[in-house]
């Protein structure tokens, strides 16, 4: 094979612990950003690795500017959900209402 023809070699993908120690962050916390879709990943299987350049990239367009906030053309963070609450409890039929249910059938 001759230089031009030869395939790019693979990136080295790291796991979960070593992008959290390069974060300077707990394991726990680059979950979350995973499970929140905030950080690229590679999902093979049943396992989560990184590719360093997409980090560095993702650092870098996270980044901010002195005494700025961050560029608008950034999508904002999806929003949590609250937790559902149970449907309030339907109130019985007052007496009138019991019975204009049983003329109209």
């Amino acid at each position: 094979m001759t230089a031009s023809t030869s395939p790019s070699p693979m990136p080295q993908l790291v796991d979960i612990t070593a992008v959290a120690k390069i974060l300077g962050v707990d394991a726990r916390h680059v979950r979350r950003l995973v499970y929140e879709l905030r950080i690229p990943f590679i999902k093979w299987g049943h396992l989560i690795r990184f590719d360093p350049d997409e980090i560095k990239i993702w650092l870098n367009s996270n980044r901010c500017p002195v005494g700025g906030h961050p560029p608008a053309e950034r999508a904002p963070a999806p929003v949590r959900s609250l937790p559902r609450r149970r449907p309030a409890q339907a109130e019985p039929p007052s007496p009138t209402q019991r019975d204009q249910l049983r003329f109209d059938q």
